[in-house]
């Protein structure tokens, strides 16, 4: 390797097609695992929302609450889609 290589040059002999993919998988992996605990969160403020609304008497919050609830539980669910479970699986199996 020759010592006048600039950046790009040492970015693309070491940006093999397979640590790009790699890293797109890590990436894709994160981002699934960061959506899954955001909708645990929600799930959790909309559960608490509802409770509060109850609590001051708020039938229309509770309403809306109830409704984003249902929401969110509906995309949890798809969350356990076989194959983003797999890719979610496959972040935390990448040895780098």
């Amino acid at each position: 390797m020759s010592d006048n290589l600039d950046n790009s040059e040492l970015y693309d002999e070491y940006d093999t097609p397979e640590i790009i993919e790699g890293a797109n998988i890590i990436r894709l992996g994160q981002s699934l695992l960061k959506l899954k605990n955001s909708l645990e969160y929600a799930r959790q403020e909309a559960e608490a929302s509802i409770q509060n609304a109850e609590v001051m008497d708020k039938t229309e919050i509770v309403a809306e609450a109830q409704s984003i609830l249902l929401s969110v539980k509906v995309l949890q669910q798809k969350m356990q889609n076989p194959h983003i479970q797999e890719w979610m699986a496959a972040e935390e199996e990448i040895p780098f």
